[in-house]
């Protein structure tokens, strides 16, 4: 399965959307900035954290690759931070900060009726 959010690691800060009761995989690629400085470099660790009002579930690397799956949240409108701390190979260490809003996937579809076949 392709990562729903796949995340651009030039950024310290990323900002995203995470529906209630959604399980989400996020994705971080460190391609770039491990190979500012060895091309050949990749993660060895990843940790990542989470704020209160939505669970971490499984964690995997692939190369370059850090990806974590989210699910929960219970407030509309609440923000999560999901923090990524990565150990490269060649260990240099890498942080990054996706910030999660919490929203209600269906009031973001106007006029929308279940009933209703187009």
């Amino acid at each position: 399965m392709s990562c729903r959010k796949k995340i651009n690691e030039n950024y310290q800060f990323i900002r995203a959307e995470k529906a209630l009761g959604e399980t989400v995989d996020y994705s971080i690629d460190y391609a770039k900035v491990l190979a500012l400085v060895s091309p050949t470099d990749t993660i060895l660790t990843s940790n990542w954290t989470i704020t209160s009002n939505a669970v971490l579930g499984a964690m995997s690397i692939n190369g370059t690759i850090a990806t974590v799956w989210v699910s929960g949240g219970t407030k509309i409108g609440s923000i999560v931070r999901l923090t990524n701390t990565i150990v490269s190979a060649g260990g240099r260490t890498h942080v990054r900060v996706i910030i999660l809003k919490i929203i209600n996937r269906l009031a973001v579809i106007p006029n929308w009726d279940p009933l209703i076949v187009p």
